[in-house]
């Protein structure tokens, strides 16, 4: 059981990487949005000198979009393995109780039956 609190606290920093990562996702946003600004502006001047900065500020989104997408698969692996740990900790958990009460665990494996067919019948 002390397995399973362990990795419950694992939530809050998943959540907070989630929340990094959608601040990221706003700021990929606002950038390609100064860059399509940009673009306008500075095709509307012309020459080459538009040209290079039109380049620069491509260059520029596509590297915080790829860090957006490394930070987005970064959290979606972090909560698979807090989900894993969990899932662990409740089996050793249910195989602890099977071999120290096996009585009890059949009972209360017997009540959750009931319990779950009472509420699948309504």
């Amino acid at each position: 059981m002390s397995e399973l609190n362990k990795t419950s606290g694992n939530g809050g920093s998943t959540k907070a990487a989630a929340a990094d990562v959608e601040k990221e996702l706003t700021q990929l946003k606002d950038d390609v949005s100064q860059l399509t600004q940009s673009m306008s502006n500075l095709l509307s001047a012309g020459g080459n000198e538009a040209m290079k900065r039109a380049r620069y500020e491509a260059t520029r989104v596509k590297k915080k979009f790829d860090g957006a997408v490394s930070e987005a698969g970064a959290v979606a692996s972090e909560a698979t393995d807090a989900m894993r740990e969990v899932r662990d900790g409740l089996a050793d958990a249910i195989e602890e109780s099977v071999y120290k009460r096996p009585f009890t665990t059949l009972g209360m494996t017997l009540a959750l039956g009931f319990v779950v067919g009472a509420l699948w019948r309504k």
